[in-house]
This record gives structure tokens, C-alpha cells and sequence, in this order.
């Protein structure tokens, strides 16, 4: 049984790489998976000593497991999504992988040439970006996000609150300035406020929605 999941697991691995792509971390435990579901419904998955015919059953294994997990994808088809602070970091990954699931995303955030290499990437795999250069300290950048959205794709079904910034949070209290303070909260608090309060709008006007508000702790 373990050498058939290692020769499986190698097989699957110079199967990516023949396509020219990294090997994907997820295929470990769904190939494991799949390997214990067949020998528990008495499956007919031998141990061979012929690296081939492990090769040969990998790739149809991984074809039948790609094809399955294609099904389930779009689960966000049809679904506008705001992410703030996506030109970067966990949000600019929300953004990919929301697009990916089928969604139409807006990214948002202070540094343009930022966004733009992002929504380039979303493009690239066929997803449907906007780009709304916005800060959200400022309420009116806020609103303005929104109404873009709007006038764009007609909602606004997901918000992700992902904006917000540390380095004067960091600050030793002795050393922290009134302008820090006004910069951290202006950002973090008031910018998370200032979205959902521009977005409930629409989302109240339709009785649908979802509000996804991140931090670090």
C-alpha cells in the first residue's frame, strides 16, 4: 500500500511537471484520499513493482480527480465581490481565487501599477476584473468604489474588508503620535466602517449579501 502511494504520489508529480506546472500540494491528501476510499470500497488498486503501469494508473486517477473538482468549481459564478486592499498580499490572492471560482471582482487599494499587475494576472486566467484606485480613510473614495461597482455589473454581492495597514500600530506607546493614531484607525477602523456602511446599501436594496471583514492578530 505505501509504496503504491509513493509511486502514485511521484507519478502524479512528473504528470504536473509534463504539463509545465508546479506540483500542486492539494493532489497529496486528494490522491491519498481517493487511494484509501477504493481500498475500503474493495477497490481494485494493486501494488506493482512497475513504475509504468503506477504511472499509467496516476495519470488516469489524476484526469478522473481534475475532472471532479472542475464540476465543483464557479461557486462563485454569476456573484460581484469588492475586495479592498487587493493589490497586494491576502488580498490580491482573494481576488485571484475569487475570479477563479467564477466571480466578478473589483480590487481597490491606494497604489495603481499594484492593482494593475493584479488585475493583468485575473485577466490572464480569464476572470473578469475592475480597478477602482481607492482609499479608504476617505469616505467619499468609499462611496465612489461602490457606485463603480454598481455602474459596472449592476450589484454588489460580497464585500471583503481586507484593507489595513500595522507599521505605526508597531510603534512603542511613548513614541506614538496623534498622527499615528489618525492614520491606523483611519485605515483599519474607519475604512471598514466607511465600505460597509457605502455597500448595505445595494445589499439591503436586493436582501442579499455577504460582509467578510479580515484581520491579524
Amino acid at each position: 500500500y505505501s509504496a503504491g502511494c509513493i509511486g502514485l504520489l511521484k507519478a502524479a508529480k512528473a504528470f504536473d511537471e509534463s504539463r509545465g506546472v508546479k506540483f500542486s500540494t492539494y493532489a497529496v491528501p486528494v490522491i491519498l484520499g481517493e487511494i484509501k476510499r477504493l481500498f475500503r470500497d474493495g477497490g481494485t488498486i494493486k501494488v506493482s513493482r512497475s513504475l509504468k503501469e503506477l504511472s499509467l494508473k496516476a495519470v488516469r486517477l489524476r484526469e478522473k480527480i481534475i475532472k471532479e473538482r472542475n464540476i465543483h468549481m464557479a461557486r462563485l459564478e454569476g456573484k460581484v465581490a469588492i475586495i479592498t486592499g487587493s493589490n497586494s498580499g491576502v488580498g490580491a490572492e482573494t481576488a485571484k481565487l475569487f475570479a477563479k471560482e467564477g466571480a466578478k471582482v473589483v480590487i481597490s487599494a491606494r497604489r495603481i501599477p499594484q492593482l494593475e499587475e493584479v488585475a493583468e494576472k485575473i485577466r490572464a486566467n480569464g476572470g473578469e476584473v475592475l480597478v477602482v484606485p481607492t482609499d479608504v480613510s476617505k469616505v467619499e473614495d468609499c462611496e465612489n468604489l461602490v457606485a463603480k461597482t454598481v455602474e459596472t455589473f449592476g450589484k454588489v454581492d460580497v464585500l471583503v474588508n481586507n484593507a489595513g495597514v500595522l507599521e505605526a500600530g508597531l510603534k512603542p506607546i511613548d513614541c506614538y503620535k496623534d498622527e499615528d493614531l489618525d492614520y491606523v484607525l483611519g485605515i483599519n477602523t474607519k475604512g471598514t466602517l466607511y465600505c460597509t456602511r457605502a455597500v448595505l446599501k445595494d445589499m439591503i436594496k436586493n436582501n442579499s449579501g455577504s460582509i467578510i471583514n479580515l484581520d491579524s492578530v
